[in-house]
């Protein structure tokens, strides 16, 4: 069957939504980026933060356990520094491990390179004017230099206090927390890889022996699908090019952003009823079925995710790799605004473990994947939709491989069980973990 002009222009236009995301990362606004520090100077990202706190951690660690701290640790953090603030917040560390002699010279050059850190580094430096003179700027005060560096100007300030001062040891005591937060779900993510590659082989199994077989008889998907490709794409135009257009002008009021992110799903989910189509076909379409109940849908859900893991374990290695040697910073923006107030914390699971899953299952594993399954085997259909849906997150086109190996999962998923509510619960499931890895270890 070919192709109608109708969906040759639908897909011309999801290639560039995947494209834009890639080619202008910088440039996408979010509902989730904190505001501007003080001085024009923006906030430290999670991006930096965490590994500044794990660094610290493992340097508390080691000098705990009467072992003498690795030599390098900041090596790292100056390595992915993204812009001259984040150097300036690693030259801070690398001074907090070493001493004032490690990193002087270099906050001095930062400084000079880049007058609006020229206060801070003042600040920092003139509490060393033995060993270095500070540059003829006025210092910034206690308070404007936490307000813009946050963690690491505690850290600056607390170069000298013995490990007893309870501004030093409060420090350390969260460097410690987030290093061994981040052991702990290391080890356990390590766990669900084993007991994964375990159900993997079973799976297997079971499937050649003609024992695993869909629950219920193949959907037939309706004859013209036109309109759930152009709902899909109306819903991408709303997340991607509309946001990206408004920051080029400057116009990107956090209502707006709002409004948008409730539209866009609503719109997708109208258009193909005002098109005509009816409720029940756009179920079948977005595979909106409980299957054999919701609870064995989720429990194959969670099973599939487990099952999928050893692959996205794979994907995932392949994403540091690049993350490595493009000297990139791959993050979410929901982790810059983590923090322990619990309504905060409520908002950000609701987002991440309810609605992402949600609303992405029945666009990406609904409409977009009943579209290209209607044309394609499962494995085109689940590679195509995987990739789209990992260009379009924000974390940047090193974590493709990872994400998309995740969004291949909750394909495979949709296309065994015929409904989604195993892929959402997957899903939910990935994304409920990965938040509480870093709300402990950022809050």
């Amino acid at each position: 069957m070919s192709l109608r002009p109708g969906e040759i222009f639908c897909y011309l236009v999801l290639v560039c939504c995947a494209i834009l995301p890639l080619a202008l990362p910088r440039s996408r606004p979010s509902l989730l980026e904190p505001a501007t520090a003080p001085g024009g100077i923006a906030p430290p990202e999670a991006a930096t933060l965490l590994p500044a706190r794990y660094i610290v951690g493992v340097y508390a660690l080691s000098e705990q356990m009467g072992h003498p701290p690795a030599g390098g640790l900041a090596d790292q953090l100056l390595s992915t520094a993204q812009t001259p603030a984040d150097r300036f917040r690693g030259l801070l560390v690398q001074r907090f491990l070493e001493g004032p002699g490690a990193a002087d010279g270099a906050i001095r050059s930062l400084a000079e390179d880049h007058p609006a850190l020229a206060p801070d580094a003042s600040l920092v430096l003139a509490r060393d004017a033995a060993t270095e003179p500070a540059p003829e700027v006025a210092p910034a005060s206690e308070k404007q230099f936490i307000a813009r560096h946050g963690y690491f100007a505690r850290l600056a300030l607390a170069q000298d206090l013995p490990n007893s001062d309870p501004a030093r040891a409060a420090l350390l005591a969260v460097g410690i927390r987030t290093t061994l937060a981040m052991l702990v779900a290391g080890v356990t993510a390590l766990g669900a890889v084993m007991v994964g590659l375990v159900l993997l082989i079973v799976l297997i199994v079971l499937r050649t022996r003609d024992r695993l077989l869909p629950r219920f008889p193949r959907v037939v998907l309706p004859a013209n699908r036109q309109p759930y490709l152009e709902a899909f794409t109306l819903y991408l135009l709303l997340l991607i090019p509309l946001p990206l257009l408004l920051a080029r002008l400057d116009y990107t009021p956090r209502g707006l952003m709002i409004a948008l992110y409730a539209l866009a799903p609503a719109v997708a989910i109208v258009w193909p009823l005002l098109r005509g189509r009816s409720w029940g076909e756009f179920r079948t379409m977005a595979a909106l079925n409980t299957g054999r109940g919701v609870v064995r849908e989720m429990g194959a859900g969670v099973v599939g995710y487990l099952a999928g893991l050893p692959l996205v374990a794979i994907a995932l290695v392949v994403s540091l790799l690049l993350t490595a040697m493009a000297h990139k910073v791959a993050s979410h923006p929901i982790q810059n605004v983590i923090s322990s107030d619990p309504r905060t914390l409520a908002a950000l699971f609701a987002l991440a473990s309810l609605l992402a899953p949600l609303f992405e299952e029945m666009m990406f594993r609904g409409l977009l994947y009943g579209q290209l399954r209607g044309r394609f085997s499962w494995v085109p259909a689940a590679v195509l939709s995987s990739l789209l849906f990992a260009a379009i997150h924000p974390q940047g086109w090193t974590l493709i491989p990872g994400l998309g190996a995740i969004g291949f999962v909750l394909a495979t998923l949709r296309e065994q069980r015929n409904s989604i509510v195993a892929s959402m619960t997957a899903h939910a499931l990935n994304n409920t973990f990965a938040l509480a890895v870093m709300a402990f270890a950022l809050s």
